[in-house]
């Protein structure tokens, strides 16, 4: 199977494509469809899918093509090995029993703050500005909720007078590293790491690409290719903490480098 080996990793794919596509594309049609009926399409055949879209068999082959795959097969597969990839978890535990939906949502977001407050590490958010300083190349890549955690970001610098890079598709992500001909850092944010073991471990450039990873998941710290780790508190990926978490640490960059390196 291809890199793209669950209905995550090709649920972020498809966004990206569709981020990118003309709403008149057949491709477009096909992709939207791929990601509304995801959980119903087991085991399809590529004349059914085209049915379905109202495209040709031709065309979804071109498709698959089009998303990096190499063949229809190729996506029945990733598909089938889905676990209800579109159905949505909204739930929290609430500081206090019984309490009201908004004032217990209210509640739980306090208290993922002050989790973070005691469970960051600010002597490596420290070291990473720092990092962002000097380095002359910066990226910042994420996936789904992280994409816009890595906009901000991208945007917050911009504000302090440091432009960095960003992309959406991952593909360019990869190529963005791939191609790069001097020293280059990457902030990555990946809730569980998985996009980050996913996408980035076959990278040829690894001696000139520096990763810092933002994760709730310790065993991100294993992989050779990562350089450092920065831990968001267990718990991080509740309904009251994520992208929350996130956006908080990206606050906390902007703030400890314009005191640093602008004010």
């Amino acid at each position: 199977m291809s890199k793209i080996s669950s209905p995550y990793g090709l649920g972020v794919l498809l966004y990206a494509f569709l981020n990118r596509t003309e709403l008149n594309s057949p491709y477009y049609t096909v992709a939207k469809y791929i990601l509304t009926h995801m959980d119903e399409l087991q085991n399809v055949a590529i004349k059914d899918l085209a049915n379905k879209t109202h495209v040709s068999t031709a065309t979804i082959s071109r498709f698959c093509k089009e998303i990096g795959l190499q063949s229809f097969a190729e996506l029945r597969e990733v598909i089938n090995h889905r676990q209800q990839a579109t159905e949505p978890h909204y739930e929290f535990e609430p500081v206090e029993e019984n309490q009201p939906l908004v004032a217990g949502y209210l509640g739980a977001v306090k208290s993922d703050i002050d989790q973070l407050m005691r469970k960051i590490d600010l002597a490596k958010l420290e070291h990473l500005i720092d990092e962002i300083h000097h380095y002359q190349d910066v990226a910042t890549f994420g996936a789904m909720h992280m994409e816009t955690v890595s906009l901000l970001l991208q945007n917050n610098l911009f504000r302090c007078k440091k432009i960095i890079e960003t992309r959406l598709d991952p593909r360019k992500q990869v190529e963005l590293m791939e191609n790069t001909q001097q020293e280059l850092l990457v902030i990555i944010f990946s809730l569980s790491g998985n996009y980050v073991r996913e996408y980035f471990a076959d990278i040829s450039q690894k001696e000139q690409v520096k990763i810092y990873v933002i994760t709730m998941n310790p065993e991100i710290e294993k992989l050779k290719y990562v350089e450092e780790v920065i831990l968001l508190p267990e718990g991080a990926d509740s309904f009251s903490a994520h992208p929350l978490d996130s956006l908080l640490i990206v606050q906390l960059i902007t703030l400890l480098y314009y005191e640093k390196y602008v004010k």
